[in-house]
């Protein structure tokens, strides 16, 4: 994870700074909802491995 944010991420937020999230220092407010979704096929998928 870490060379993902230096290499991309990083470059990223200094070119375009206003999609810096919140949590790191920024403006951009991320929207928790967006991962709910993603979140259930996770536990979805994650429960039916455990079955077999």
């Amino acid at each position: 994870m870490r060379e993902a944010h230096l290499q991309i991420l990083d470059p990223i937020w200094k070119a375009h700074p206003e999609l810096l999230p919140q949590e790191l220092g920024g403006e951009y407010k991320i929207d928790k909802n967006m991962y709910l979704e993603f979140q259930s096929l996770v536990k979805k998928y994650a429960h039916n491995d455990s079955e077999s």
